[in-house]
């Protein structure tokens, strides 16, 4: 390549990254300023609960989805993880699978308080062996002390705290559902 050339196409770099350069971090700026709480630091729970003995993985997820579906809960998605491992290693994997859960016009309301609540959804558990092929349900659940509080974003209404901790609930029942095989 001629001198001339590796100048041009040094030239065209530069160019391109003083535009990239220039352009994209004011708009991140604009956006952080914008929102006080674009980083927020939350507590929250992780709930792990053994899977008795006895229970076998596909029983503790038709009693998880059978207990959601009596508390009007709603299945909305399922994310095959130990699958996806298998297809990209070819060997097997453990299993490991996530299911998500969702009242879609509460979550509506908690966006409408803070977008900050979308982290949150939608609601998942976990069901996955350990190296020692023991099942086990894991679930994030949301500290309920930061609602009233303000602390992720303008506080909650008293009503909606209410139906978080109905949901809470309702995820802490699934759970014990799934833990006991109880179809």
């Amino acid at each position: 390549m001629k001198h001339t050339e590796r100048l041009k196409y040094v030239a065209i770099g530069i160019a391109a990254l003083a535009l990239i350069g220039s352009a994209a971090p004011p708009a991140i700026a604009a956006d952080a300023k914008a929102s006080p709480d674009a980083a927020v630091e939350l507590k929250v729970k992780i709930l792990k609960v053994p899977v008795k003995s006895g229970v076998s993985f596909n029983d503790a997820v038709e009693s998880l989805k059978l207990r959601a579906n009596t508390r009007n809960f709603k299945f909305v998605g399922h994310s095959p993880l130990s699958k996806e491992i298998e297809a990209q290693t070819g060997k097997p994997a453990l299993r490991a699978e996530i299911f998500s859960f969702c009242d879609a016009l509460t979550a509506r309301q908690f966006i409408d308080v803070s977008l900050n609540f979308a982290a949150f959804l939608p609601c998942r558990v976990a069901i996955l062996e350990d190296t020692d092929k023991k099942i086990w349900i894991v679930s994030m659940m949301m500290d309920m002390s930061w609602l009233s509080s303000g602390q992720g974003g303008p506080p909650v209404p008293a009503k909606l705290q209410d139906r978080a901790r109905e949901i809470i609930d309702i995820m802490n029942d699934m759970i014990q559902a799934a833990a006991s095989g109880d179809i």
